[in-house]
């Protein structure tokens, strides 16, 4: 078990609007409904967060890996671990950490040294069709 404290805040905010009338669990307990996201924006999120957008909402939902289902007007999300009746779980929901992997250098030689060839070949291509060129002017 978890030592507490380590549910994320978002988590325990989501938890928290599970209260309020525009955001609800479905019947089996296992997704969050939100029958019009228009009317949860406006009305729910400025009470949690310093917004009224639907979209920063459900890119928090993303970010701690909630699968999302659009419903008509509205948006079901589900996760493995957030749901009702399962506070203990909660801990589990956690953001997702980023994938992209940093660079270990900018040093991209190989990349500059196949261009130099295939510029050095276009040269020796265009210096042969110019002597060409000027052969045949010169006869």
């Amino acid at each position: 078990q978890p030592p507490s404290g380590l549910v994320p805040p978002f988590v325990q905010q989501l938890a928290r609007m599970l209260h309020e009338e525009r955001i609800a669990w479905s019947d089996a307990g296992d997704e969050i409904v939100i029958a019009d996201t228009r009317r949860f924006a406006d009305e729910v999120c400025p009470l949690y967060f310093k917004h009224r957008n639907w979209t920063s909402f459900a890119r928090m939902m993303n970010m701690y890996d909630f699968a999302k289902t659009p419903d008509g007007n509205g948006a079901r999300f589900r996760h493995a671990h957030f749901r009702r009746g399962a506070d203990a779980e909660r801990w589990r929901v956690q953001r997702r950490r980023s994938t992209t992997k940093k660079r270990p250098s900018t040093d991209n030689t190989d990349v500059w040294v196949r261009r130099g060839l295939v510029l050095e070949r276009r040269v020796a291509k265009l210096a042969e069709e110019n002597a060409l060129l000027k052969r045949a002017r010169d006869v």
